[in-house]
């Protein structure tokens, strides 16, 4: 897709489901995008208020889903700027690393001790607690930078590359055990436009299965 394409399709999403601004939408939209989520499953698993700011107790996490085949599974934690600037995408690394400790706690079921949270990551914590022992001791991580930016992927890994490493070699002393992908999506890597469901899934479905 190009990033107008990304634009628009963002826009007709927040003007079919009156979620917030298109900054906040972008996170929703691209869950349905790329996973084929219904409106239920998407807004819950996306951030609400995302302002790109400290202050929506999302602790850097836009939205995320949650894949399995068989015992194995993948979490997804996704940071979205709605932006086609590179200080945007250095930006978005340093809030996935500002996500890691938290995200290591939910996996762990270590409590916020009454700290504020977004339903993120409330709705993360609930999904977590449903996977068995052995789920959780071959958690994959997949982490996820969605943007706007159309410059060549070599300016753009150039221009970011001291914020990746950065978040890299915290992920490895974080996590040091865990099978982890870091990803950078473009509007070119987003593929055609999906619509949205009419009708939307079971509650119960909210942990997608890869066939």
């Amino acid at each position: 897709m190009k990033k107008r394409e990304v634009q628009d399709a963002i826009e007709s999403f927040r003007m079919k489901t009156a979620y917030g601004s298109c900054d906040d939408c972008f996170p929703p939209w691209f869950l349905h995008h790329m996973y084929q989520l219904s409106e239920t499953e998407l807004m819950r698993q996306s951030s609400e208020g995302h302002k790109g700011g400290l202050n929506n107790y999302d602790f850097g996490i836009d939205a995320y889903h949650i894949e399995m085949s068989d015992s194995k599974c993948k979490l997804i934690i996704i940071q979205a700027k709605n932006s086609s600037s590179l200080n945007y995408i250095s930006r978005a690394y340093n809030e996935l690393k500002r996500a890691l400790p938290t995200i290591k706690d939910i996996i762990h079921k270590i409590t916020f001790g009454g700290q504020l949270q977004n339903k993120v990551i409330v709705n993360l914590r609930s999904d977590l607690n449903r996977l068995t022992e052995s789920q959780r001791n071959s958690l994959r991580i997949e982490f996820i930078i969605i943007h706007l930016c159309e410059e060549d992927p070599v300016i753009i890994s150039n221009k970011t590359k001291n914020t990746k490493e950065s978040l890299k070699e915290s992920i490895e002393t974080i996590f040091p055990d865990t099978d982890y992908s870091l990803k950078n999506i473009s509007p070119q890597d987003m593929g055609a436009q999906q619509e949205i469901r009419a009708k939307e899934s079971p509650q119960n479905n909210l942990v997608k299965f890869i066939k």
